[in-house]
Parts: structure tokens; sequence; C-alpha cells
């Protein structure tokens, strides 16, 4: 088994973007081109693009983590009400 590559690197990180696209956070996919220093300055870029939408995934996710927990205290203390 060899290490991963750099070409399977970017694939698991494409997948990662599609996930966080299929959400609602669109990630630009990014286009390299034979300039080092303009790959590179895209490369950042994705990575901020990335990171910010990993920040937005994960404050949908609390957000609706909250409002089922919530729910599920309303449906507890109706039902404590019923009991009693």
């Amino acid at each position: 088994m060899g290490q991963p590559t750099a070409a399977l690197a970017l694939s698991l990180n494409d997948d990662f973007r599609r996930l966080l696209s299929g959400a609602g956070f669109k990630v630009p996919k990014p286009t390299f081109n034979g300039d080092m220093t303009q790959n590179l300055e895209t490369l950042h870029q994705y990575n901020k693009d990335m990171r910010q939408a990993i920040r937005g995934f994960y404050a949908d996710f609390e957000d609706w983590a909250k409002m089922r927990l919530l729910a599920t205290s309303r449906v507890l203390m109706l039902l404590r009400q019923k009991i009693n």
C-alpha cells in the first residue's frame, strides 16, 4: 500500500466540497494552471472558501440540533402534563 497521493487528497476534498454544496454551501471547484504562484493563491482562496462553508454548515447543524432539543423538551413537557 502506497501513501495517499495528491490526486487522492483532491478527490476526497472534492467529495467533501460536493457534500457541502448539496447542503447549500457553494464552494467553487478550483482550477489550476502551470503558474505555481497562481496555483498557491488559488489553493489559499479555496481553503478560505471551504473553511467558511464548514463554519456555515456547522452553525446550521447546531441550530437544527437546538431546535430538535427544544421540540423534544416540549413533547416531554406535554406528556408529563397529560400523565399528571
